[in-house]
Parts: C-alpha cells; sequence; structure tokens
C-alpha cells in the first residue's frame, strides 16, 4: 500500500531553506562565546591598553569570526553535496548569506555587552534569532495581506533579522520593494552605526556626563520644590566648572609634564558616592602607593584612570592624554584580566607583540625567569594556582613600553620571595626606563 503523501519540491524547497537558516543562525551565535569571555575577564580592555586602535581589534575579530563562518559553510557545503540536499541553495545565494552573516556578527557585537555568561549569552542570541526567524514571518506576511506596497511602515520587519529578510524574499517580493542586497546593506549600515556609536568612547563619555549632570539637575529640583521653593539654584563655581569640562586645560609652556595627573574626579552609583573629590599628581619615575580600606573607591579610580569607565565629573591625564582616551597603560587589575583557555606563557607572548616587541617569545622567556614561572608557563590559566595567575598579571602588566604602571594589589596571594623579586623588577624597570 502506497502512502498518501504528496510530495511538494517548492514547499521541500523552502522547508530545507528554513533548517539550513536555523543552523547557520547556531553557528554563527557560538562568536558570542569569546566576545563575553573577553569582556567578563577584562582581556579585552587589557589589550586596548596595548595601544592597539579599537578598529584593529574589531577588524582582527571581524577577521577571524569570517574565516571560521567559512569554514563552517565549506563543511555545510560539502555535506550537501554527499547528501544531495539542498546543495543549490549554497550557490545561489552565497552573497545574500554572506551579508547576512557580517549583519549578524554587528548584532552579536552590539547585545554581547548584556551578558555575562559565555553559555546565557549563545542560548540566548540563538533562540532570539531563532524564533524571531519563525515567529516574524506569518506577522510579516499578515501585514502584507493588509498592505501590499512596500513601505517603511510596513515592512519594517524587514530590517530586523537579515535572515528573514532573505526567507521573505525567497518566499514573495513585497510590491515595489528594493532588491535584497539594498536591504541587506541597510541592515548593515543600521547596525554598524549603532556599534559604532557604543564603541565609540568620547560620545560615551558625553552621554554619561550628561545623564550624571540631568540627574544633578533634577535633584535640586526635587529639594527646591520639597523647600516650597524657598532654595534657589546656586551657580556653578569655577571650580565645579572646570571639573565638568571634557578637555584638557592647555598648561603653561615650559609646565612639566606629570605621569599622572588626577583633579576632583568623581563616581556615583545610584545613591552610593564611590569617588568623592579624588586628587593627586605622580611624576615620572615616581613610586605612588594608594592606601584605603575595603570598598573606599580604589579599583574603582583605576578604572577611571585606565578608561574602563568614566568619571561623573573631573579629570584625569596619564601623560597630559585625556584617560577618557585609548591610552598606552600597563595595568594589572584586582581581578586577573586573562582568558583561562590560553596557556600561561601564550599570554605573555599575545601581550609582547601587541605592545610592539620585535621579540615577543624572548621577552616573554625572560619575563619568566624573572618570578620562576619557567615550569609552569606551559599550563593553561585556568590550571595555575592563585599566586602563580597572579605572577602572570603582574607580567602582563610590566610589558607596557609606557610611563606609567598602574597596579592594583599586584602582590596578593603570592609567597614572600617571589614578592620581593617583583618588587625589585619594578624597581629596576622603573630606574631604568623613567617609569611611574
Amino acid at each position: 500500500r502506497k502512502p498518501n503523501f504528496h510530495y511538494d519540491p517548492v514547499i521541500m524547497e523552502k522547508v530545507c531553506l528554513f533548517v539550513l537558516f536555523t543552523l547557520m543562525i547556531n553557528a554563527i551565535s557560538r562568536h558570542i562565546r569569546v566576545y563575553v569571555i573577553e569582556a567578563e575577564n577584562g582581556y579585552d580592555h587589557q589589550q586596548i591598553l596595548t595601544g592597539v586602535s579599537p578598529f584593529l581589534y574589531w577588524l582582527g575579530h571581524f577577521i577571524v569570526d569570517s574565516c571560521l563562518f567559512a569554514i563552517v559553510y565549506t563543511y555545510m557545503f560539502i555535506l550537501c553535496c554527499i547528501f544531495d540536499f539542498a546543495a543549490n541553495i549554497f550557490k545561489d545565494l552565497l552573497f545574500e548569506i554572506v551579508l547576512c552573516f557580517f549583519v549578524t556578527i554587528v548584532q552579536i557585537a552590539i547585545i554581547k555587552r548584556c551578558f555575562k555568561s559565555k553559555n546565557t549569552a549563545n542560548s540566548t542570541v540563538s533562540s532570539i534569532l531563532t524564533f524571531s526567524l519563525m515567529l516574524l514571518l506569518p506577522v510579516y506576511l499578515r501585514i502584507q495581506e493588509e498592505i501590499p506596497q512596500f513601505s517603511l511602515e510596513s515592512s519594517f520587519l524587514l530590517f530586523v533579522n537579515p535572515f528573514l529578510a532573505v526567507f521573505i524574499y525567497q518566499i514573495q517580493i513585497p510590491v515595489g520593494a528594493p532588491g535584497i542586497y539594498s536591504i541587506l546593506f541597510g541592515q548593515l549600515v543600521i547596525f554598524g552605526s549603532i556599534f559604532f556609536c557604543l564603541e565609540n568612547r568620547s560620545l560615551r563619555k558625553f552621554v554619561a556626563r550628561t545623564l550624571h549632570h540631568s540627574r544633578r539637575e533634577r535633584r535640586e529640583d526635587n529639594r527646591r520644590v520639597e523647600s516650597g521653593g524657598d532654595i534657589e539654584m546656586q551657580p556653578l563655581s569655577s571650580q565645579t566648572k572646570a571639573d565638568d569640562e571634557m578637555g584638557v586645560e592647555a598648561k603653561p609652556n615650559g609646565a612639566k609634564t606629570l605621569a599622572l595627573d588626577v583633579d576632583n574626579i568623581k563616581k556615583k552609583y545610584g545613591k552610593t558616592m564611590a569617588v568623592r573629590g579624588v586628587s593627586f599628581a605622580v611624576d615620572t619615575n615616581e613610586c605612588f602607593g594608594m592606601l584605603g580600606h575595603n570598598g573606599a573607591g580604589k579599583s574603582t579610580v583605576f578604572n577611571i584612570l585606565t578608561g574602563k569607565i568614566f568619571a561623573d565629573s573631573g579629570e584625569a591625564t596619564v601623560s597630559d592624554v585625556d584617560c577618557t582616551k585609548p591610552a598606552h597603560i600597563g595595568y594589572c587589575p584586582q581581578v586577573d584580566a586573562l582568558i583561562n583557555q590560553l596557556y600561561g606563557r601564550e599570554h605573555l607572548i599575545v601581550l609582547a607583540a601587541l605592545h610592539g616587541f620585535a621579540n615577543p617569545h624572548k621577552v616573554a622567556d625572560i619575563l619568566l625567569a624573572c618570578v620562576g614561572m619557567e615550569k609552569h608557563c606551559n599550563k593553561r590559566f585556568k590550571e595555575l594556582s592563585g599566586g602563580q595567575k597572579r605572577k602572570l598579571s603582574v607580567l602582563a602588566s610590566i610589558l607596557a613600553t609606557s610611563k606609567v604602571i598602574i597596579l592594583d594589589e599586584p602582590t596578593s596571594s603570592i609567597d614572600a620571595m617571589v614578592r620581593n623579586d617583583i618588587w625589585n623588577l619594578l624597581n629596576t624597570i622603573r630606574d631604568s626606563t623613567n617609569t611611574a
């Protein structure tokens, strides 16, 4: 008895296309794991502090992601050819799928800042992109029944998910719609602009300070209302106005350049004042220590000086350069900012290369010998003890060929003998290079 089954090649082709798009979405979504790992550990910030431009940093990421996607795409194409399953889709939609990849990878780079866990990020992004393909398709087709003519109001869903746009164009091209390449390039421009705004440090600083000033003005207004309007708004003092300026004032001719110049920086989280008007200066070739109890705001000050976060007001410069701009600084944070999956020696080689050393392998070996890490440098970072991890973090910071090295509790969890060796090494660097 023959089964009562009718084979429709058109429907089967659309089903194959949907399955392949779903597989590609899941493959591309895995790239967010690396972004989240670097952001969670602070390794992305460490790479920027080597002096590499954010453009080159992200260009390197996108090139590696593109190569990995090309391998996956080729592998899927070979399998489809072997099993004679929808191989024509890979050939006919090659350029559309490549554009879909670039749009999706930019979307991932935008939303990676919303996650702290790589597994949560991977599953969430994959689910969002897959379900948006499944759920928005009938919604779009329903809208097209009501408004068949292409317009931004009726076709805005085409600019949400690139795979959704390609899939819709394979089913039914909207009346008066532009070509699929115009839609995909439009998505690339939209999400690329969002990505640029989020990564632009000057713009982020401007927005952060504008929001801070707006909140301060609202608090003053609330106090005036609660007091029955008897309190008048006092004009900002000249010092406060100077604190609120975003630029750096010109110094007199012949003024000595300081390694660090911090002027009345403030940082507030909600109702908690983390940093309350801190000011200090560090000369070149000076060893400067900052003391304070737990929670006093020392690490917050260091994060401001290295450009990881922005102060609400005040100024801080590193060798006369605003600390909110990409700086070339050696930094050992309180929490080790290295990748668990890399070997100890690999970390130093990569960072030495980014710092511009001609022979990064030799530099890494010399530093490892200084702290007695030769026997443990070929272990993965996650396999090292707490003290060994701390040694690597200190070595990573002193790789910087800069005038400033910032160390946040550098010798915690390190034995007394090696601790003395590290301080001797730091003193040698300071005396021989005028580093503060």
